[in-house]
């Protein structure tokens, strides 16, 4: 189900006009990308160029008008999910794996998300997850890997703006894991600016016992201390945490906290 909304005449003349700051062969490689459809989670600045231009043809195809289409997404985030209803293990398991096999999918076209929490994933009608929010997404090259201080706080990597890859979104899937359980962020009784040197230091967030043994070795591989140390997505395809697939997530009531 998707809502569809008309503007009227479409992007201002100037709203066309590309940013001035944008070098010309930048501008070009935007355009670039945006014809031979390759453009992917680039710089805010190449982003800004081939929206621009998506705008103009859309608006020009519309006979002046502009139509966004924007599909409904009912559930809400998983944050929400979890707040008003306790998750069962096996609908963890079930959304866990549908994020990793997006993280997957976006560290195979050389992508880092940066934000993974349960605030930016949606859930549809059919209970199938959307990651939302590439806001700090970035493009990773294989010899300038990101070195950033922006990202989820629950990030041992982004805490101490060290360069880093793939593993950091996996530290940061962990995490909505022991939230979705726990139904509480990790580090919940700290600021935030105290949690950041907590994870600087390498202290890890609490992973209470009373949760399942698969999702604590789940959660404890993820946040290893040294990157090179957590599982690839293909390992952690292989979990049995993620293979726990003896109930139908369809099928599963959700239970109200």
């Amino acid at each position: 189900m998707a809502r569809v909304k008309n503007v009227e005449g479409g992007p201002s003349n100037e709203d066309l006009r590309p940013p001035p700051y944008l070098p010309s062969e930048r501008k070009g490689k935007a355009t670039k990308k945006l014809a031979t459809k390759k453009h992917k989670f680039l710089d805010p600045d190449i982003e800004r160029a081939a929206a621009v231009a998506a705008a103009a043809d859309c608006a020009e195809r519309g006979g002046g008008k502009l139509y966004i289409f924007l599909e409904l997404v009912t559930q809400g985030s998983l944050a929400a999910l979890y707040q008003n209803y306790r998750l069962q293990d096996s609908q963890v398991s079930a959304y866990t794996r549908q994020i990793l096999n997006g993280l997957h999918y976006l560290h195979q076209q050389n992508v880092l998300h940066r934000d993974i929490k349960c605030a930016n994933i949606l859930v549809d009608a059919s209970r199938l997850v959307k990651l939302a929010d590439f806001g700090l997404a970035k493009e990773m090259s294989i010899l300038n890997e990101a070195k950033s201080s922006k990202g989820t706080v629950t990030n041992k990597s982004v805490a101490k703006a060290k360069p880093y890859g793939p593993p950091a979104d996996k530290w940061s899937l962990s995490c909505t894991v022991l939230e979705r359980l726990t139904g509480k962020v990790p580090y919940p009784d700290m600021e935030w600016t105290h949690a950041l040197l907590k994870i600087g230091k390498g202290i890890l967030p609490e992973i209470p016992n009373t949760l399942s043994e698969d999702a604590r070795n789940f959660i404890k591989k993820c946040v290893q201390a040294n990157p090179n140390d957590r599982p690839s997505a293909a390992q952690l395809f292989e979990h049995p945490f993620v293979q726990n697939r003896c109930n139908n997530m369809a099928s599963d009531v959700l239970i109200d906290c």
